[in-house]
């Protein structure tokens, strides 16, 4: 069911991700922006060591089928995480911009159409009813992994946002193993069973190089700009502030023409 070699990595990524949790939780970070992201670790913790014992003390049904409630769950939170994370990066057009707020569910929501449409229009060869289905759910989920990633890319090019070091190792770390997940998966997808090797270990080594990144991160003190070396602002504030601002300077514009 686990070879040796799926057992080690998944035991790697599960040591680094209580570490993670452990940095999180010491330093209250979680509280402080990142509350579906420690969720999504939390969790992976236990989908990791849980799928270890199924698949130690189990049968190859069982685990097929826990395994296939576990990943919903991981890729729903996957991408609360990400979208947390690009709120906070992109907070100050939030704001100003309405339309920031359908991004991000547009992308996902187009890539699922078009991965469910090619779930059901195209099957994979060589390959079974079931085999059929987890490809292309493995597939959804890195390809909309990888478009919020690639969504952020773009935005970032062109509006430059303030560093978040953070918020950028989050998303960066998510981007690295969805786009070699995907990449893994279209192999197997297209080659069949020549390709089972990268299928099976490429995806689980990026994860412990993402968790590596994420660790990395939050271990590290975060780099803030200029304006932010004390407090980080809300944007809201801030936009509200500046609302006022505005007003009262049109109402003194307003009075000097009476005068």
């Amino acid at each position: 069911m686990l070879s040796v070699i799926d057992r080690v990595l998944g035991l790697i990524g599960a040591l680094l991700e209580i570490a993670l949790a452990a940095v999180l939780v010491r330093g209250r970070i979680w509280r402080k922006g990142f509350p579906f992201f420690f969720l999504y670790i939390c969790y992976a913790i236990i989908y990791v060591l849980g799928l270890l014992l199924v698949a130690t003390f189990s049968n190859r049904q069982t685990y097929a089928r826990i395994y296939w409630i576990a990943q919903a769950g991981y890729a729903l939170l996957g991408l609360a995480a990400m979208n947390e994370s690009f709120r906070q990066v992109f907070a100050v057009y939030y704001f100003r911009r309405r339309w920031f707020q359908l991004l991000v569910p547009g992308v996902v929501f187009t890539i699922l159409s078009i991965s469910v449409w090619k779930w059901l229009s195209h099957a994979p060869i060589q390959a079974g009813p079931l085999t059929v289905a987890y490809i292309s759910f493995d597939l959804a989920m890195n390809y909309m992994l990888a478009g919020v990633f690639a969504l952020f890319g773009i935005l970032a090019i062109f509006w430059r946002p303030p560093g978040q070091s953070r918020a950028f190792a989050i998303l960066f770390g998510f981007g690295l193993f969805s786009v070699v997940g995907m990449i893994a998966d279209a192999l197997r997808s297209d080659f069949g069973t020549k390709m089972n090797s990268i299928f099976s270990y490429s995806s689980a080594v990026a994860y412990i190089l993402a968790s590596a990144i994420w660790l990395r991160a939050f271990i590290r003190k975060e780099h803030r700009g200029p304006q932010q070396a004390d407090s980080t602002p809300d944007p809201g504030e801030l936009l509200n502030l500046l609302t006022r601002h505005t007003k009262e300077l049109d109402k003194n514009k307003k009075a000097n023409r009476w005068k």
